[in-house]
């Protein structure tokens, strides 16, 4: 149940890394750590990485006041789905979280904003690359 709930977290925030992206004009689909692949947003995939401590975080503390529970899925023998209801409790807090704001690197901003920073300095790091090798 954990990780079925954990990678439907990680797919809400593939969304909202993809979307910073292509907000700093980046391009999604040329990877620095995951492998490039056709149609494979490599470049997201690598943008994640650092979020994911945050997203685990949603996600116990959503365990820790009860909010989700076994009630939320479904099973069989082959696999584990999240219930319609448990992907309404899932979505409603990931949005809220999107908003709530934390401190990272001295900043204290809307997570959502710390993910689009993420896509902002790397091209602002590719920039300067750039210009200084051109």
């Amino acid at each position: 149940m954990f990780n079925a709930a954990l990678n439907y977290l990680y797919g809400c925030t593939y969304s909202v890394i993809h979307q910073g992206i292509l907000a700093a004009k980046l391009d999604p689909y040329v990877g620095l750590l995951h492998v490039n692949g056709l149609n494979k947003s490599s470049l997201t995939y690598d943008l994640i990485e650092p979020i994911r401590p945050l997203i685990d975080r949603l996600l116990l503390q959503l365990i820790d006041e009860q909010k989700l529970d076994a009630s939320h899925f479904k099973n069989n023998a082959k696999a584990v789905w999240i219930h319609k209801k448990g992907k309404k409790v899932i979505l409603t807090a990931f949005h809220n979280y999107l908003y709530q704001k934390i401190e990272i690197n001295k900043q204290i901003l809307p997570v959502k904003t710390h993910c689009y920073l993420l896509a902002q300095n790397l091209k602002k790091e590719i920039d300067i690359y750039v210009s200084n090798h051109v």
